[in-house]
């Protein structure tokens, strides 16, 4: 079991679902990049960037997290810091949750703790919880997990939601090192763009994800397409019947600019994992 695996780490990506019970949502995506001094404490900023936005297109969060030696995490809040995850926790602990400054808007208690495998093979840590308030603790949807490395699989900085039933967020996917190595349901997409999106582009990619070969099916003539991976490098590559082969490329997520006949340009994320 990867007990000293770090959750904060600039090397780490997780996709998130943000919505209600309806049609009306988006994706966004989180990750960290670099280290800021508060009150003589050192954070990672948290950036994002949205389903329909480019691929390195990341802005800052307004929040900052850090990790300590005993895998506590830590929000820092314009009021105070907040504690937002323990794996040092045992079975039949209890942890109190703060919903934003709200302090110990509900606790939860450690049910179980175990181990859940990564899509490379590797064992994380996994604590699973209930809610103290929670009026009828066996049904199966009150279990409320969080994975070493990885945080809670709602919303990475914002666990409070685990003390509703009507959680808005849902992880999608958790990259690190440009590897997809999680997802909580079998055959997740990594990003979730509305129908209708889809339809007014006039252009489809499939199956996506894939393992190599994806397809290209346009309504309008592609004059030329170009890839561009996570550090923003972009190449030119050249379709074979409508196919682009990604076989000998590493896992990753990538961002297909695509140029057409009359000039305009669509960009599309794609996900190439075995």
């Amino acid at each position: 079991m990867a007990l000293s695996q770090k959750t904060i780490d600039e090397n780490k990506v997780w996709t998130i679902r943000s919505g209600d019970f309806t049609p009306n949502y988006h994706t966004f995506a989180l990750k960290f990049s670099g280290d800021t001094l508060i009150d003589n404490i050192s954070y990672k900023k948290l950036m994002h960037t949205f389903d329909s936005s480019l691929v390195n297109d990341w802005h800052r969060s307004n929040i900052f997290m850090r990790e300590d030696s005993l895998h506590r995490v830590y929000k820092y809040t314009p009021l105070n810091e907040v504690l937002i995850y323990d794996f040092s926790l045992q079975l039949g602990d209890t942890f109190a949750v703060t919903d934003h400054i709200i302090p110990n808007s509900c606790f939860l208690v450690v049910k179980r703790v175990d181990s859940v495998v990564m899509n490379n093979g590797e064992l994380r840590k996994r604590i699973s919880f209930l809610r103290s308030n929670d009026p009828n603790p066996s049904q199966v949807w009150g279990d409320i997990h969080w994975i070493q490395g990885i945080g809670t699989l709602s919303n990475l900085f914002e666990n409070y939601w685990d003390c509703y039933a009507d959680n808005q967020y849902d992880l999608l996917c958790y990259i690190e090192n440009d590897m997809h190595l999680y997802s909580p349901r079998v055959f997740s997409p990594c990003f979730v763009t509305p129908t209708a999106e889809v339809r007014n582009k006039g252009i489809e990619i499939y199956p996506n994800p894939s393992s190599g070969i994806f397809h290209i099916e346009s309504e309008s003539q592609i004059e030329n397409i170009f890839i561009i991976d996570f550090t923003g490098k972009e190449m030119r590559i050249e379709p074979q019947n409508n196919e682009i082969n990604l076989d000998k490329w590493q896992n990753g997520i990538f961002l297909l600019k695509i140029r057409f006949a009359n000039n305009e340009e669509i960009r599309k994320r794609i996900i190439k994992m075995e």
